[in-house]
């Protein structure tokens, strides 16, 4: 399931939940997260993100803003730092 066609999620700040598998998730780091548009509208969109330094497609955005790599690095940079 895209993110972007999701019909239940709300946008608090640069933080948004929504749901997934029954399940109300937050999604947390998403002002690091660069959507690429090729002009050719067949082709997939890129995501980069800037805080874990990866590069993933429509296919697995969602799997790497739901991993732990990706929450870990999000609260070790917001949180460690206070």
């Amino acid at each position: 399931m895209d993110i972007l066609t999701w019909k239940h999620t709300f946008v608090i700040g640069l933080s948004a939940y929504g749901f997934y598998n029954s399940h109300i998730v937050l999604f947390i780091g998403l002002q690091y997260i660069t959507e690429f548009r090729d002009e050719d509208p067949s082709k997939d969109a890129q995501y980069v993100c800037q805080m874990c330094e990866l590069s993933c497609n429509s296919g697995n955005v969602l799997a790497h803003i739901l991993g732990i790599k990706h929450r870990n690095a999000y609260l070790v940079g917001c949180f460690l730092s206070l």
